[in-house]
């Protein structure tokens, strides 16, 4: 059970927008809102000089001075709080992009509180998230409808990747797929490798860039 608040960081250069996540986010226990930037450069500068006390990074995607794209390439070189991308364009390029820079998370800032809470406690216990409506984003961007390319998957490595893409955590995998979750944890691990990627965000993205995923396709019960 969480005993502790998960703290944000918000970097967005617009004030109501920032005014108005920390309201929203003050509707839950959980979370308590920490700092705020007003750009990617105040805040590369606040965390350089050890004053981001954060667990998670809220990081808008187009701000001056420096974008949301710049404070990740720039945060690469720290062990940072991981980076939950938030923007009002549905745009896939801009999602991939931030994907390659190690975002662990990208949703719209239309997302409702409990799409917020459950994206930042995902990314607080080491996961990722990404947004139903970004998956169809990245759908619609396939260039053509091709058979899809397992990639040396095995049988049980598809259904876990499907289980992966549409957002289930290893221990509701391992429920789900009645396995232990060692197994599973491995099983993810050979997924990664077989996909060449290097967490679960990117893992979801490169199948929906394949064809491997579909969610009438996620195992059910």
């Amino acid at each position: 059970m969480q005993t502790t608040a998960i703290k944000v960081h918000l970097v967005d250069d617009q004030h109501l927008v920032r005014a108005g996540l920390a309201s929203l986010l003050a509707l839950d226990k959980r979370i308590q809102v920490s700092g705020e930037s007003v750009d990617g450069q105040a805040f590369l500068e606040c965390y350089q000089q050890g004053n981001v006390d954060a667990d998670v990074i809220l990081l808008d995607v187009r701000m001056p001075r420096l974008d949301g794209i710049g404070v990740l390439q720039a945060l690469a070189k720290y062990h940072a709080p991981p980076c939950l991308i938030l923007t009002t364009f549905n745009d896939s390029d801009i999602l991939f992009r931030a994907i390659e820079h190690n975002a662990k998370g990208f949703m719209l800032k239309d997302a409702s509180l409990e799409e917020l809470v459950a994206g930042i406690t995902a990314l607080s216990q080491g996961g990722s998230v990404l947004q139903q409506a970004l998956k169809e984003a990245v759908m619609a961007k396939q260039r053509s409808v091709v058979t899809p390319q397992v990639q040396g998957l095995t049988t049980r490595e598809q259904q876990i990747l499907q289980l992966i893409c549409a957002g289930y955590a290893n221990k509701e995998i391992a429920a789900k797929l009645h396995k232990a979750p060692g197994t599973i944890r491995n099983a993810v691990s050979t997924i990664l490798t077989k996909l060449e990627v290097r967490d679960r965000t990117q893992a979801t993205i490169k199948a929906i860039e394949l064809g491997l995923y579909c969610a009438a396709n996620t195992p059910s019960d």
